[in-house]
C-alpha cells in the first residue's frame, strides 16, 4: 500500500487562500502546499486552467505516482497564453469551455472527494472575462466548510481578495526573463 494513502483525513475547516502578485512562485506555493498536504493523508484535486495540455511539466509527471494523493488536470484545449488572450475566438472558446468546466469543478467541490481544491490562474481568468465573478464567488461560498481552496494567478480580484481568509502576493524584483533567460525545465514547468 502507498503510505501516502495510509491515512484519509479531513479538514475541521477549510479556508481561501490566494496566490497572486507578478512575482515567480504562485503554481510552486500551490504545488508545495499539494505535497504537503499529500503528505498527511489529504487528497488533492488542481485544475490547471491555461497551462498548455501538450506542456510536459515535472508536476504532471510526479502527480501520476502519487496514488489517489495528489490529481491534476489541465484543459484538453490548445491554449498559447499571451497569443490567446489577443484573439476573440480563442477567448470565446474558452469562455464556453471554462462555463462546463466550472460547472464539473463545481460537482468535484460537493463530491468531497478531495480536501483541497487548486484552481490555477483562475484570476487571469477574471481578469481576461473568460469567466464570471459570480461562478467564482459561488464556488467559495458554497464549498463544504472542510474543503480548503487554493486560487492562482495574476491580478487577484478586490472581491476574491475580501473573501479569502490567506492572501500571498509574489512580487517580482528580479527574474531571468527581463535578461531573455527563457523557462528552464524541472524550474518554471
Amino acid at each position: 500500500m502507498d503510505s501516502l494513502q495510509i491515512k484519509t483525513r479531513r479538514l475541521k475547516r477549510g479556508l481561501v487562500h490566494v496566490y497572486t502578485g507578478d512575482g515567480k512562485g504562485k503554481t510552486t506555493a500551490a504545488l508545495g502546499l499539494s505535497m504537503r498536504a499529500a503528505g498527511q493523508g489529504f487528497h488533492v484535486y488542481m485544475i490547471q486552467l491555461l497551462k498548455p495540455s501538450r506542456l510536459s511539466s515535472g508536476e504532471m509527471k510526479i502527480a501520476g505516482r502519487m496514488g489517489r494523493g495528489i490529481k491534476i488536470r489541465r484543459l484538453n484545449t490548445p491554449w498559447w497564453s499571451l497569443k490567446s488572450f489577443e484573439r476573440e475566438d480563442d477567448k470565446a472558446r474558452m469562455r464556453k469551455i471554462l462555463r462546463k468546466e466550472f460547472d464539473d469543478l463545481q460537482e468535484i467541490i460537493l463530491s468531497r472527494r478531495y480536501d483541497i481544491i487548486i484552481v490555477d490562474e483562475i484570476h487571469n481568468c477574471l481578469n481576461y472575462n473568460l469567466i464570471d465573478m459570480d461562478i467564482i464567488i459561488n464556488l467559495i461560498k458554497n464549498r463544504p466548510v472542510d474543503v480548503e481552496l487554493v486560487l492562482t494567478g495574476r491580478d487577484a480580484p478586490d472581491e476574491i481578495i475580501a473573501m479569502a481568509d490567506i492572501v500571498t502576493e509574489m512580487k517580482a524584483i528580479k527574474h531571468p526573463y527581463s535578461k531573455e533567460i527563457k523557462a528552464r525545465i524541472g524550474i518554471e514547468y
